[in-house]
């Protein structure tokens, strides 16, 4: 934690009420960085990046600890970027059982991948402001946040000369605490729009439907009516972008469809200059299609030539063996656990075994190996090294999934989806309940089955159930009880089993009054 010496709290506190801050605040260096080797001459191949005011950076950062709270209660569950307790894989896997659904009831879908140019470097202040206040900030704690918006300057250094300052307009700040969380509170108007439109129509879940999913400035559309929706789609993106300047290229944005007919598709092909996909679009670095094979098979499947290749590429330099080991956990798992938790997706037993085969080959250097992979695989205090048990790592972010459905917090995006699938029972109630007690669903769409297969096949491991797991919801035994009525528990705050045990015995009802009241 940070502790701020008594002089920058007095400085802090004069910026905060007066809204006035000191000019070399104000004033960011930007170096740029060539995107292609060797460097090429033209501006747009060079990256830039902006260096702040530490301090700058620092008040900011206080801004945007008391505006993080907030966020989840202001913005929908379906923008997840940079909000707490949501991840950008809450999209993929939300937007892996919208497919799931689509093909299932054969749908006719358009998924729409929108490109935004330069989204962060666009938003003007003046709509900023007006959102904050539409948002009811308090209006010290805008002028609080627009002190930082105040006049900004830039300038370029380049072979170590610097260029005059060029005043900068609009925009949130590269580098600065306050901007994903500012962009998610500007952007959060467009998607109320969208979402609230009677005349954009997404795949329907029960009462509501589901029609954008959001990763800051990532923004995805499943529209199930498409010949009506886009017209008044982009009569909304025109109207956002004369508030915000937020601009969409057309050019660049992706389209993917689902049993459209095709006189439709030609319609919509010659009115609409989108990049029109046939089998794939690519969203938050996963590619998404409609077939089931296709997913493993443009997702899955080349993690084994990436891992081939970058073990066959350390392979040439001289690492020790505990290297090599550090190199797999660094450099490899990262990659491959990003896909597992993206897009959990029924594997065969022999994607896991080519991976391991190479990873064992990388480790002994295409020689006989000396220990035992089972081995390898246990943590050194066990006499192991720790080597990546890939099928254990994929079975581990499946169950990452069913514990924020049981955890009993927030609900990400996506348990909404799976929830009407569970009835009669709550999503959170199906895991607890015995395989034989519960009724059969032969209805399942892959991704439920998948999470409540690998759940029953690792609960004896996770849980203690003799005959139940004290971590069991007091609702659960509605089911095994008639005449149960969990809700009287549930008032008194009696909510799980646990709760009516002390470390050596069940309470007696007295015990009960005493602690519940």
């Amino acid at each position: 934690m940070t502790i701020l010496t008594p002089h920058i709290l007095t400085l802090f506190r004069s910026v905060f009420s007066s809204g006035q801050t000191p000019p070399e605040w104000l004033a960011a260096t930007i170096v740029t960085i060539p995107k292609s080797t060797p460097p090429a001459s033209s501006c747009a191949k060079y990256r830039p990046i902006s260096l702040l005011n530490v301090d700058a950076k620092l008040y900011a950062k206080v801004l945007a600890l008391r505006l993080s709270h907030l966020l989840p209660h202001l913005i929908c569950d379906d923008q997840v970027g940079f909000i707490t307790n949501r991840q950008g894989t809450d999209n993929t896997f939300r937007l892996l059982n919208l497919i799931e659904r689509v093909t299932y009831l054969s749908t006719p879908t358009l998924i729409l991948s929108l490109d935004a140019e330069k989204a962060f470097d666009r938003i003007n202040w003046l709509y900023m402001r007006h959102v904050l206040q539409k948002f009811h900030f308090p209006p010290d704690f805008i002028t609080a946040i627009l002190a930082l918006y105040s006049n900004p300057v830039a300038r370029v250094l380049t072979a170590g000369f610097m260029s005059r300052p060029v005043p900068i307009s609009n925009g949130t700040r590269q580098g600065c605490p306050l901007s994903p969380l500012l962009y998610a509170l500007a952007l959060e108007p467009l998607a109320q729009a969208i979402r609230q439109d009677s005349n954009i129509t997404g795949v329907p879940i029960g009462p509501s439907s589901c029609t954008i999913s959001l990763f800051a400035d990532d923004i995805l559309l499943t529209l199930t009516n498409p010949t009506e929706s886009l017209p008044r789609l982009h009569q909304i993106l025109n109207d956002y972008a004369r508030v915000s300047y937020h601009k969409i290229n057309m050019g660049k944005t992706q389209a993917l469809t689902y049993a459209v007919p095709q006189s439709e598709l030609n319609t919509l092909q010659a009115t609409y200059d989108y990049e029109w996909r046939s089998q794939y679009l690519t969203y938050l670095g996963i590619k998404i299609a409609f077939n089931k094979q296709d997913l493993f098979l443009l997702n899955y499947h080349p993690l084994v030539a990436q891992s081939r290749a970058l073990c066959s590429q350390w392979s040439k330099t001289e690492v020790s063996w505990w290297g090599r080991m550090a190199s797999v956990k660094m450099m490899l798992l990262p990659k491959l656990l990003y896909i597992f938790r993206a897009l959990p997706i029924a594997t065969p037993p022999s994607f896991f075994n080519t991976l391991q085969s190479i990873l064992s080959r990388f480790v002994w250097r295409n020689k006989r190996p000396r220990v035992k992979m089972s081995t390898l695989h246990l943590p050194q205090d066990l006499g192991g090294v720790g080597l990546p048990h890939l099928k254990l790592y994929y079975s581990a972010a499946i169950l990452s999934l069913v514990g924020r459905l049981l955890s009993g917090a927030v609900l990400p995006g996506w348990a909404g989806l799976l929830g009407p699938q569970f009835l009669p029972y709550a999503a959170d109630t199906i895991f607890w309940l015995a395989r034989a007690r519960r009724l059969h669903k032969p209805h399942l769409l892959p991704s439920a089955t998948l999470l409540i297969q690998t759940w029953d096949r690792w609960r004896h491991h996770l849980t203690a159930t003799h005959p139940f797991s004290m971590a069991t919801p007091i609702r659960v035994f509605k089911e095994l009880i008639p005449t149960f009525n969990p809700h009287i528990w549930r008032s008194f705050s009696v909510s799980r089993l646990g709760q009516l045990f002390s470390p050596q015995d069940i309470l007696s009802y007295e015990q009960l009054q005493a602690k519940f009241s």
